[in-house]
C-alpha cells in the first residue's frame, strides 16, 4: 500500500512510537497476532505487482551474484509471500505487523530529515469464511482505533474495481478488447491519462492508422515484429525516454483498443467513472447507469449494497463515507472492495491516514497453488504524526 506523499508538521520520534505501539496492541487484542517479516528480500516479480507509483519510489538492488533484491515498500506483499511459503490448504489466518517501509519521495514530502523511512502498521485477514463480514472487519478495525487519536477527524472513500470489471463485461466488446480495457485502468494510476488514452485510440492519427489496421489483426509476438521491421525500414531510429519495446507496446494498445471500443461505448466508461460523491446517491446513480445503458451489472452492485449495509451496522455513519469509480488503483495488486481514510476538512488535497482493500489473486501470483481471497489496510504513522491539530 503506498504511502500518500504529504507533510504538514515534522513527525515527533516520541509520538511516531507512542501511535505505533497504540495500533499494534489494538490490533492484536483485535484478533490479529503479530508477525515479523523481512525488510529485504528477493525481488522475484515483487516489482511487476505494484503500480507505477509505487514501483518508481521503491528501493531495488544487485547483490554480487547478479540476484535482485528490494527494500521494503509495502507490508502486504512480503505478507502474502510470507503465507505463500507456508501455505497450508483451508483454515482462515490473521496477522498483524509493523515497522518501516522506504520509498523514495521529494524533497518537499520528506519532510526536514529528508529520509524516506515511514512507519506502517496494518492488518491482514487471509481466506475468510465470510469475505463481505471480513470486509467490514478490517473497515472498522481501523476506523475504531483512529477514532481513539486525540484531534483527528476521519472520513472514508469507498471503491470497488469488481465493479469496472462488469461494467466492461457487460459491454458489447471482444474478449481481447474487454482484457486490454481491464489490465490497462488497473495499471494506470491516472484516471484521466487512462481516459484520454481511450479518447487517442479510438482516433487514431491518420499516419498510423495503417500500421494499427494490421496490427489488429496480429498476435503479440507478430505485431512486435512488425513494427520493429516497420521502424528499420523506415529508417527510423528510437531517441528520447522511450524504448523500442514501450513504442511496440504502446502501438499494440492502440490496435487491440481500435477493434472495438465504440463511440458508445466510450461515452459509458466516462459516464462510470465520472461517479462519485455522497455513497448512498452513488449506489443509486450506478444502478441508474446500469438500467439505461442495459448493462448486467445487478450482482456486482448489490454485493456492494450488501457491504455497505454492514458497514453501517458496524457502527460506521454513512454520511462520512463517499464513494469515487477511480479509488483502489494506487497499490496495483487490488482486485475488488478499497478504501481510504482521511482527513474531511482538508480535501482535496487532504492526507490519508490509512488504507486498505482486497486482494484475492495476490497470494497464488506470489507462488501459493491456488487463489486465496484476502483482505488488508495499514495505517500510515508518520501522517498521523504530521496530522493538522
Amino acid at each position: 500500500m503506498s504511502t500518500p506523499a504529504y507533510v504538514l508538521g515534522e513527525v515527533r520520534p516520541e509520538e511516531r512510537k507512542r501511535l505505533t505501539e497504540l495500533f499494534k496492541c489494538h490490533f492484536e487484542q483485535s484478533g490479529f497476532p503479530f508477525v515479523e517479516l523481512p525488510l529485504i528480500e528477493k525481488t522475484d516479480h515483487f516489482l511487476d505487482l505494484m503500480s507505477d507509483e509505487v514501483r518508481r519510489k521503491t528501493y531495488a538492488f544487485s547483490g554480487r551474484d547478479g540476484e535482485e533484491f528490494w527494500v521494503r515498500s509495502d507490508f502486504t506483499l512480503s505478507a502474502c509471500r510470507d503465507f505463500a511459503n507456508r501455505f497450508v490448504a483451508e483454515g482462515e489466518e490473521k496477522l498483524s505487523y509493523s515497522g518501516s517501509v522506504y520509498q523514495e519521495r521529494s524533497f518537499e514530502n520528506a519532510g526536514a530529515s529528508g529520509s524516506p523511512e515511514q512507519v506502517h502498521v496494518g492488518i491482514e485477514f487471509i481466506r475468510p469464511a465470510n469475505e463481505l463480514e471480513a470486509d467490514v472487519e478490517v473497515l472498522s478495525t481501523v476506523m475504531a482505533e483512529l477514532k481513539k487519536v486525540e484531534d483527528i477527524k476521519c472520513a472514508i472513500e469507498l471503491g470497488d474495481l469488481s465493479l469496472f470489471d462488469a461494467l466492461v463485461g457487460a459491454l458489447d466488446l471482444s474478449d481481447r478488447v474487454r482484457q486490454r480495457l481491464i489490465a490497462r485502468f488497473r495499471g494506470q494510476s491516472d484516471v484521466e491519462r487512462f481516459l484520454r488514452s481511450l479518447r487517442e485510440a479510438a482516433s487514431p492519427s491518420r499516419e498510423s492508422q495503417p500500421l494499427i489496421s494490421v496490427l489488429a489483426r496480429s498476435s503479440q509476438h507478430e505485431g512486435a515484429a512488425l513494427v520493429s521491421e516497420f521502424l528499420a525500414l523506415s529508417g527510423i531510429t528510437v531517441v528520447g525516454d522511450r524504448s523500442l519495446e514501450e513504442i511496440v507496446e504502446r502501438l499494440l494498445a492502440q490496435s487491440v483498443d481500435a477493434q472495438g471500443l465504440s463511440p458508445g461505448a466510450l461515452k459509458t466508461i466516462e459516464e462510470y467513472l465520472a461517479i462519485m460523491g455522497p455513497v448512498e446517491g452513488c449506489v443509486a446513480t450506478l444502478k441508474s447507469l446500469a438500467r439505461d445503458r442495459r448493462l448486467k451489472m445487478d450482482a456486482q452492485i448489490d454485493v456492494f449494497e450488501k457491504r455497505l449495509a454492514l458497514i453501517k451496522a458496524a457502527g460506521v455513519d454513512l454520511s462520512l463515507v463517499h464513494f469515487s469509480t477511480r479509488a483502489g488503483k494506487a497499490a496495483g495488486y487490488y482486485t475488488g472492495f478499497y478504501f481510504e481514510i482521511f482527513d474531511p476538512a482538508q480535501k482535496p488535497n487532504a492526507p490519508t491516514f490509512a488504507a486498505g482493500g482486497r486482494y484475492d489473486r495476490l497470494i497464488k501470483m506470489l507462488g501459493a497453488p491456488q487463489e486465496c481471497p484476502a483482505v488488508g489496510a495499514a495505517v500510515y504513522i508518520d501522517v498521523i504524526c504530521r496530522r493538522e491539530r
